[in-house]
């Protein structure tokens, strides 16, 4: 059911930032604000419109782990390092190298926990992530900002 709804829920939010208006303008909105306000986009409703979406992918994937987890307030920790992970070695504002980053990432952490140890899956995924920012600081799938 996690693998559905992640998947499923991804599909949708790819054609949704892709095929829509209102993606296309918050993707204006995120890559130049200057331009995207010429167009007479309102920056300020687009990010308030963004932190809902957010807010809502987030309430769904954490009433889908709910049943796989314990609940508790101190839930989403693990989670967090694992994303900034998947973040930055997929790319700022890629969505592709964010997908292609979590697959790798989700199946190097499997290997290293289950052969070896959870902690040591955990360090090694950080030194990645360092190596990453030295040889390639923008992520895999990541494009430099031109100013």
């Amino acid at each position: 059911i996690v693998l559905g709804v992640a998947g499923g829920l991804l599909a949708l939010f790819w054609v949704f930032l892709r095929r829509s208006r209102l993606g296309w303008a918050l993707r204006a909105c995120t890559q130049d604000p200057e331009a995207a306000a010429l167009q007479g986009i309102s920056i300020n409703k687009f990010a308030l419109i963004a932190m809902a979406i957010s807010a809502g992918l987030a309430g769904v994937g954490g009433a889908v782990m709910a049943p796989l987890v314990v609940v508790d307030p101190h839930m989403g920790h693990s989670v967090i390092i694992m994303a900034l992970i998947v973040i930055i070695v997929g790319g700022l504002g890629s969505l592709e190298g964010a997908v292609l980053a979590a697959v790798i990432y989700t199946f190097f952490h499997t290997f290293m926990t289950t052969f070896f140890d959870g902690v040591i899956a955990n360090i090694l995924g950080l030194v990645v992530m360092m190596l990453v920012l030295v040889i390639k600081p923008t992520g895999i799938m990541g494009t430099s900002e031109k100013s």
